[in-house]
């Protein structure tokens, strides 16, 4: 009998003897049910250790590659991971064929950055009397480019009046700081319009900063009859920093690069007190608590039999390890 306990003892400490050796004297030891320790039977017991992990900081190294690059075709491309809203007008003064056009220019804008969930990921906002979401930033439009592509064709015009501070209310409420916008990925909103506010146009400011709170924005009018003094105050940055201006829809296209630049470098103009995390900021990993168990016997007498008791609070031994409380 008792060689057959020394066996015993010895395939325990074999099979176990790898875990015994982590436990640290500071650790929390107590007794763990027998489902963690396999094969471990009277009168050895299961003892656990927990111990709990600092915390650590990692810091990103800057990256080496700039915002935006030219491609051999002379398109500009984006190699920043961006969160992008869209706030589009979609009043009765476009018209159903200038909003084909501004719909396929928003499709060359997005043209110039890689789309997926792990890339950058677009929102859509179009507005008229009331604005609508189309999609948010975790939508499945925003999934790859032809999704997005596919999404952004199939908006019907709304045709009405001009709406832009819901538009940009929806954005505030709805989008930034909503599911799908990621903390550690940089912000940028574009809002596009051929005229002016003839909804609550008196709060275009209030609503203008909110928005500017929570992202840069860039503004964009078409046509002769926008309100320039507007757009500088939806765009970030002083007067007309941000701001885009084109006679025609069909125009749009002579913007489009210098605004997938703009968009791609986050408007470096945006608001003081920007809460965005930059991608190069430190990033903190909470610690966490570990669990390690093991079999424990009690000290052998040879020739006399086991000892009692369960071990592991100084009298117990395996791998020549001594587990004790703290």
């Amino acid at each position: 009998m008792d060689k057959m306990k020394t066996a015993l003892f010895i395939l325990t400490v074999y099979v176990l003897g790898e875990s015994l050796a982590v436990i640290m004297v500071d650790d929390i030891i107590y007794e763990g049910d027998r489902d963690k320790c396999p094969c471990c039977l009277p009168p050895c017991c299961c003892k656990c250790a927990k111990r709990e992990t600092e915390p650590v900081t990692q810091t990103l190294p800057p990256s080496t590659t700039p915002p935006a690059t030219t491609s051999t075709t002379g398109v500009i491309e984006c190699n920043n991971t961006l969160d992008i809203c869209f706030v589009v007008d979609s009043s009765g003064s476009i018209g159903s064929e200038n909003w084909e056009v501004a719909k396929q220019f928003i499709i060359d804008v997005t043209d110039g950055f890689t789309i997926g969930r792990f890339e950058t990921r677009v929102a859509m906002i179009t507005y008229s009397t009331n604005a609508t979401l189309n999609w948010n930033l975790a939508g499945t439009e925003t999934r790859n480019r032809n999704a997005l592509e596919n999404a952004i064709r199939a908006i019907s015009l709304m045709g009405a009046f001009t709406n832009t501070v819901e538009g940009m209310e929806v954005a505030v409420e709805q989008v930034f700081g909503k599911r799908g916008d990621r903390k550690d990925t940089p912000n940028a909103c574009v809002v596009i319009t051929d005229g002016r506010s003839n909804y609550r146009p008196f709060e275009v400011e209030e609503m203008a900063n909110r928005l500017q709170a929570k992202t840069p924005v860039i503004g964009i009018g078409v046509t002769s009859e926008i309100n320039k003094t507007e757009l500088s105050v939806i765009a970030s940055g002083d007067g007309m920093t941000n701001v885009y201006t084109v006679d025609s829809f069909d125009d749009l296209s002579e913007i489009l690069q210098g605004l997938v630049k703009t968009v791609c470098e986050e408007v470096p103009t945006g608001p003081p007190g920007f809460t965005k995390i930059p991608r190069t900021s430190p990033k903190s990993i909470p610690g966490k608590v570990e669990e390690q168990c093991i079999c424990c016997c009690p000290p052998m007498t040879f020739g006399y039999g086991w000892g009692d008791g369960c071990p592991c609070d100084g009298e117990g031994y395996g791998y020549g390890a001594k587990p004790t409380k703290p």
